[in-house]
């Protein structure tokens, strides 16, 4: 599963597992967009708060092969739970209950 805004992933191993074998896939079929689902993210990438209805600026669901490809290499780095911030994706490994507003510091970059 990959979308912009918040990833929660409960099982990081087999998630990344999953998202290597997605890497993989690029290399051999000619993909342009990633289209995703269940957007909490501005254009702008300001984190809706949890449970929030309303997102006048809510950023486009279809995302450039790039956005993925970015978020690969920041998966690559990551040996803890926590929230860690792509620039365009919340990557929220092993945060069940926790969200990204003030309850977890973020990792950037």
């Amino acid at each position: 599963m990959f979308y912009r805004g918040r990833c929660y992933i409960s099982f990081w191993e087999k998630w990344f597992t999953s998202l290597k074998r997605l890497m993989a896939f690029l290399e051999d079929h000619p993909v342009t967009w990633v289209v995703g689902c269940h957007v909490e993210i501005s254009r702008t990438g300001q984190d809706y708060p949890y449970g929030i209805t309303y997102q006048p600026d809510e950023a486009p669901m279809h995302m450039k092969v790039d956005v993925l490809k970015h978020a690969y290499e920041v998966a690559k780095t990551i040996t803890k739970p926590g929230i860690y911030f792509t620039g365009s994706v919340f990557l929220c490994n092993e945060t069940r209950n926790a969200t990204t507003v003030d309850r977890i510091a973020y990792a950037y970059e």
